[in-house]
């Protein structure tokens, strides 16, 4: 499943822009995302933006995801194939937009004694085309 932490990067650039965030979380989430919400709602307390900001659960739910999806302006889709086609089926308003993120992956081998072996000039090459920065070094 995708990394528990998943939602904070695009819900906190929207908070960041004004707007109004509803998050829901699976409740599957572990002990790592709750020690996250706990630290995050101080947070947005002390910075009074508290009402900006919501996290919850729910069970799959289409007339709960569609009531919300109906006020939304922009709605972001974490999860599996599955998840995105089921909540991509329900409508949004007109004007919405709609960002889905289904399953992915991504697979790396490294052979360790060559990698350590590299000069550094040759190891920042490979950094960078490994961190997509540089697609026309071969090494």
């Amino acid at each position: 499943s995708n990394v528990d932490s998943v939602f904070l990067y695009s819900s906190l650039l929207s908070l960041l822009c004004g707007n109004i965030n509803l998050i829901r979380i699976s409740r599957g989430a572990g002990p790592q995302i709750r020690f996250i919400i706990d630290k995050l709602a101080r947070t947005l307390e002390v910075a009074g933006l508290s009402q900006r900001f919501f996290v919850f659960t729910y069970d799959h739910d289409d007339a709960i995801t569609s009531l919300i999806s109906s006020y939304c302006h922009l709605r972001v889709v974490w999860g599996g194939d599955a998840t995105v086609n089921r909540i991509r089926a329900l409508p949004l308003r007109p004007t919405a937009s709609e960002l889905c993120f289904p399953d992915r992956f991504s697979a790396a081998m490294l052979h360790a004694e060559s990698v350590c072996a590299l000069a550094p000039a040759a190891l920042a090459a490979l950094l960078a085309v490994f961190a997509g920065t540089n697609r026309s070094c071969r090494l």
